[in-house]
């Protein structure tokens, strides 16, 4: 009984971790848009990089969207073709044909992390992807 108990425990403690992670991922992400020194974004895309899971890449495909620093968005489309094996990265129509023609994987947290991205732009956003 013990160990089915201990067992349980430590299934859940993974699980809490794994989405701590995901949700640590999208925060960068959005950190991303943020006025940032050159050395910040490259240690952020470093932190993106290495906890890079299935999910990851719609939410930096729509952070390239938003993105005005070439430097993000050059860093995430090399994060794309390398862990996603993504060939037609030369323009932005590209990368979401990619991506409509994916499989659908998305984290646990994309609906935050999408209300936050586009509240960006418009806070009424944020009310409308909450959620969904």
């Amino acid at each position: 009984m013990k160990y089915l108990v201990l067992t349980f425990f430590l299934i859940i403690s993974f699980q809490t971790i794994s989405i701590a992670q995901e949700k640590d991922q999208g925060e960068l992400l959005l950190s991303l848009l943020e006025e940032r020194a050159s050395s910040e974004i490259d240690n952020t895309l470093s932190h993106i990089e290495s906890r890079w899971r299935d999910g990851f890449a719609v939410m930096a495909i729509e952070t390239i969207s938003i993105s005005r620093d070439q430097k993000v968005v050059s860093g995430l489309v090399r994060m794309l073709k390398e862990q996603e094996g993504l060939q037609e990265a030369e323009n932005f129509n590209g990368l979401f044909s990619w991506l409509w023609r994916s499989d659908e994987k998305l984290t646990s947290d994309y609906a935050s992390f999408k209300a936050e991205l586009y509240g960006l732009i418009d806070a009424k956003f944020t009310e409308y992807f909450e959620g969904h």
